[in-house]
């Protein structure tokens, strides 16, 4: 029995040895925060919960991505494309320009099939540019955007280069167009991300919300056609539905049989302003209940924290040549003081701000400044994208340097050199100078040998003589 209860014993000390280890291990050290993780639920939305293969949520002002799905994947975007023809239309022409139907413009509409999306445009018949864009955009009218895209390139084929060169002047780099309507080739591609961004470039243009927003508009009579025509906006989350959604100001939608159905949406609540975009949504219905989903989780789940680098950011810095010689100065812009949206689970100390100015610029080099605002370290309750901000800056370059910089540089006399050369031709004079003197002294004393001979000479004729 004695036995027993001494193993008994020595297991029981060596258990209250163990649980004092881990116990010391698992506890937390002074002064540390307890990490997201450990606080916060993986994420308020989870990608299971959104029906749509990709997604985005971005801040309309910003540009701050709050929700990602995929959304950087190669995807169809059906009349989405609409969104860019609009953006060209509102910036190369105007509202009340006149626009003529010709015949190769309702060719190339139906040559993707008779059950086209369209408003029975007619050859010769005459509509404004303002009648035409809510017809692309509400109706999604293909005749009435391809009409646009002649207009304002010339050519459908000219239209589309401008598409594809606009696009990647706002940074929509995985984007493809080659036509102007959305309708389906394999070649015509987009990402959720890049729709974001020629969403939130549109919204810059005043007449493209205001269309967006428009339940309903009645296009007057033409020169082919008696009746006035009607268009309703196709998005059921600004009209009087089941998906109704107080939240959403407009948007535009699409479909093709291969990109299903496609949204790109803008939704404000307390002056906060966001953009939605919802790709490959197999179910009609889908893509009201995802945009809903996350216009609420984008609403109610981030803080807004205001950041200012005014102090942090150099007034000037120094430009050097390539041989690192002082050559200007380039003048750097008041940073503007921005917001960056961070997860209610998140606090201001999770946010990491870089200063992208160098110490000096180089002579011939892109003289560029930024600060880019993001998080310390990566979290489950939102994206770590950095937003970037660039700064304006102004190059003053010493024009009397550039000139001398610009010349042949030849090379100075070298100091050593020519202390040496001196040294030699001193010493050079110095032996010449002794040689002389010398030779000089010589001649003297042999003169003056000569003389005394001489004058001893004519002493010993004078003693003869007398």
């Amino acid at each position: 029995m004695k036995k027993w209860m001494a193993v008994l014993a020595v297991l029981l000390i060596c258990s209250m040895m163990i649980t004092m280890v881990y116990g010391i291990d698992s506890s937390p050290s002074v002064g540390t925060s307890e990490s997201v993780s450990d606080t916060t639920p993986a994420c308020t939305i989870s990608p299971n919960q959104i029906i749509s293969e990709t997604a985005v949520l971005m801040e309309a002002d910003s540009g701050q991505v709050l929700y990602d799905k995929q959304m950087n994947e190669r995807m169809y975007p059906a009349s989405l494309t609409k969104i860019m023809t609009a953006i060209l239309a509102l910036e190369n022409g105007e509202m009340d320009n006149v626009l003529t139907v010709d015949q190769e413009i309702l060719d190339d509409v139906y040559s993707y099939g008779l059950s086209t999306s369209h408003i029975a445009l007619t050859v010769g018949e005459r509509i404004s540019l303002q009648d035409a864009l809510y017809a692309a955009l509400l109706e999604s009218a293909n005749d009435a955007t391809a009409l646009i895209a002649k207009f304002i390139g010339g050519t459908l084929d000219h239209f589309v280069e401008m598409m594809n060169q606009k696009a990647a002047e706002i940074g929509a780099t995985h984007t493809h167009f080659v036509n102007v309507h959305g309708l389906h080739s394999d070649n015509h591609y987009t990402t959720a991300y890049d729709l974001a961004l020629m969403m939130r470039y549109a919204l810059s243009l005043p007449e493209f919300e205001k269309i967006i927003s428009t339940a309903q508009y009645t296009m007057a009579p033409t020169n082919n056609q008696e009746s006035e025509r009607y268009f309703w906006n196709q998005n059921k989350m600004i009209q009087p539905s089941y998906y109704y959604n107080e939240d959403t100001v407009g948007g535009k939608l699409g479909w093709t049989e291969e990109a299903t159905n496609t949204m790109a949406a803008l939704g404000e609540r307390n002056g906060r302003r966001l953009i939605c975009v919802l790709l490959k949504s197999t179910a009609a219905s889908a893509k009201y209940k995802d945009c809903e989903l996350l216009f609420n989780y984008g609403f109610e789940n981030f803080q807004r924290v205001e950041i200012d680098v005014s102090d942090d950011i150099p007034k000037g810095v120094d430009i050097q040549d390539e041989n690192g010689d002082l050559c200007g100065d380039v003048t750097i812009s008041s940073p503007p003081k921005i917001h960056y949206l961070i997860h209610n689970h998140l606090t201001a100390n999770d946010i990491k701000i870089d200063i992208n100015v160098p110490e000096h610029y180089t002579l011939g080099q892109p003289m560029s400044a930024s600060f880019t605002v993001g998080l310390k370290d990566w979290v489950d309750c939102m994206p770590n994208e950095p937003l970037t901000t660039e700064l304006t800056t102004k190059s003053n370059v010493n024009t009397k340097v550039m000139s001398v910089t610009k010349e042949p540089k030849t090379k100075g006399p070298n100091v050593f050199l020519l202390v040496g050369i001196g040294i030699l031709v001193f010493l050079g004079i110095a032996v010449a100078a002794l040689f002389v003197i010398r030779a000089v002294i010589r001649r003297g004393v042999r003169q003056r040998y000569a003389i005394s001979r001489r004058n001893v000479h004519f002493d010993r004729q004078i003693r003869r003589r007398l």
